[in-house]
């Protein structure tokens, strides 16, 4: 996301935000009651070993609080004096927890929260502020020099960025030693079956080359998050974009509810997040997509909590020629 537009991306979510009721704009309806989450255990500062990493992480559980954790780059340990509400711990290796940085209006950063979920992945979530420009600072470079989120930092220091790359990370071999059912649920998302595993490989490439530039084409301009696009490129950029659902539709799910078989894969978290976008858009969706986005939706565990704050910008973006879903 263009940081030049990120002012008017908050703005818009944050003062005007609509009740969490169910309506027209996501796949499943929305509970009626707001989410519980608790507040986090402990306001102490956890910082990774490595001096390489100069930001403190509130420590917490999996949800986001009503005000998540931001990023804060805190001076580094030699002698700087440092936030006067929070403590600093440096936790041993064996306690250290791996970090997702990453922005909740991201698509490209609810793919591997999602995966981190269904692994039970011990994990914290550090909410970057991007309308501050946190992803252009120096100690951000140091993890990332595309300046972009989401980054992962595993509990060994290890720094992984690319969303793909990430997701596919956490379903490597690691993921055993979550134990059995996170062996499966990783065997599940990024299936081990030549044939298939090719299959998921192929179609997370196409999404990242073709997809979801496509779709942020059509979507970002009409939600304030890049320059509006002159007439005669935006309709091409809708031509090309109803050509890559139609391959979507045509090739990926000709044969199979999901891209992967029968159940989710990764190629399906990062496929069917972008287009959620399309939700506060007046572009139309073809039925058999919305269809498949219903789908995800339904049997994805924790898709409510991980799309939350962008159901919530959705809501507070929709065009007023936006298609009822």
């Amino acid at each position: 996301i263009n940081a030049e537009y990120m002012g008017h991306f908050l703005s818009v979510y944050f003062f005007s935000q609509p009740a969490m009721v169910g309506g027209p704009l996501w796949p499943v309806p929305r509970p009626n009651a707001p989410r519980v989450v608790p507040p986090p255990s402990s306001s102490s500062v956890v910082l990774p070993s490595s001096s390489l990493y100069g930001y403190g992480v509130n420590a917490g559980g999996w949800e986001l609080p009503p005000s998540p954790p931001r990023m804060q780059f805190l001076a580094r340990e030699s002698g700087a004096s440092r936030s006067p509400q929070h403590s600093v711990e440096r936790p041993s290796a064996a306690a250290r927890k791996a970090q997702l940085l990453m922005h909740p209006l991201s698509a490209n950063c609810l793919g591997p929260w999602l995966v981190l979920r269904r692994l039970g992945t011990p994990a914290q979530l550090v909410e970057v502020d991007l309308a501050k420009g946190e992803t252009h600072s120096a100690p951000f470079a140091a993890l990332n020099p595309q300046g972009q989120v989401p980054v992962l930092i595993a509990p060994d220091g290890a720094v992984f960025w690319e969303s793909n790359a990430i997701m596919r990370f956490l379903c490597g071999p690691g993921a055993a030693a979550g134990g059995a059912g996170a062996a499966a649920a990783a065997a599940t998302l990024y299936p081990t079956a030549p044939n298939v595993r090719g299959r998921v490989d192929m179609a997370l490439d196409w999404r990242q080359t073709e997809l979801a530039p496509a779709v942020e084409q059509v979507a970002f301009p009409l939600l304030g998050l890049a320059p509006a696009l002159p007439p005669a490129e935006a309709v091409e950029a809708r031509v090309r974009l109803q050509k890559h659902l139609a391959l979507l539709v045509e090739f990926f799910l000709r044969e199979t509810p999901f891209i992967g078989g029968q159940e989710p894969s990764l190629a399906d978290l990062a496929v069917g997040l972008p287009l959620l976008y399309l939700y506060a858009t007046d572009f139309r969706v073809p039925p058999a997509v919305r269809r498949y986005l219903e789908a995800l939706a339904r049997v994805t565990p924790h898709w409510d909590a991980a799309t939350e704050e962008l159901y919530r910008f959705l809501c507070a973006s929709q065009s007023s020629e936006a298609e009822a879903f």
